[in-house]
């Protein structure tokens, strides 16, 4: 009997969806395709042998791109990120000990309108987001801003891991004082961002010097 069999390399396509092109330097449709490595009988594949690679290519300009590529934010991107996260760390320190005062209010919304575009937040957005967050743990308002943290990437270098580290000390003892379970937080943002255990002691003892 005669079989006639070789390979063949088929385009398998892997998801589709926008990301921000590097040649047209801006948002624009995408597919992202899996070479695979088939063996063919009567020239039909008949099973899959290897992969060979992946790559995305851009629909508006044809260039093709590392599959990392999808990982490119822009600037805008990266600052609502910083915005969000911003939000979620304030929220989680002035809950921290159990009481929301006037005063953090206040600070939170200082701090969070410096990386919002007008007209920012008010402190009516701010009751609204504090109020269903009052009935979460502890432990889930600590998820949601590790998750915010982790939308940023690495977009933060040292200095900008530091500036979080005294904005959410800034937060904390904006009523005057930074009990042990602002502190708790704080620390656990520090580790969360990359500080070691003793340069987290560190910048919380600077910080204390500070008040």
């Amino acid at each position: 009997m005669l079989v006639i069999a070789g390979t063949k390399v088929e385009e398998n396509r892997l998801d589709s969806g926008t990301f921000n092109c590097p040649n047209e330097n801006s948002k624009q449709s995408y597919i992202h395709i899996r070479l695979e490595k088939k063996a063919t009988a009567f020239f039909v594949p008949v099973a899959k042998m290897t992969d060979i690679g992946e790559y995305v290519e851009c629909q508006s300009c044809g260039v093709t791109y590392e599959p990392a590529v999808l990982q490119i934010r822009t600037q805008e991107e990266i600052e609502t990120a910083l915005a969000v996260a911003i939000i979620r760390l304030a929220i989680e320190v002035i809950l921290a000990d159990g009481i929301v005062k006037d005063e953090e209010r206040q600070a939170v919304i200082n701090v969070a309108n410096q990386y919002l575009d007008p007209p920012g937040l008010s402190l009516e957005d701010l009751s609204e987001m504090i109020i269903p967050e009052q009935l979460n743990s502890t432990k889930k308002r600590s998820m949601r801003t590790a998750h915010a943290l982790a939308e940023l990437g690495s977009a933060l270098n040292m200095d900008g891991r530091r500036s979080f580290v005294e904005i959410a000390y800034y937060l904390a003892a904006s009523d005057g004082e930074v009990v042990e379970t602002e502190k708790e937080v704080i620390k656990k943002l520090a580790r969360r961002l990359g500080f070691t255990k003793s340069e987290t002691a560190e910048i919380i003892a600077a910080l204390d010097q500070m008040v």
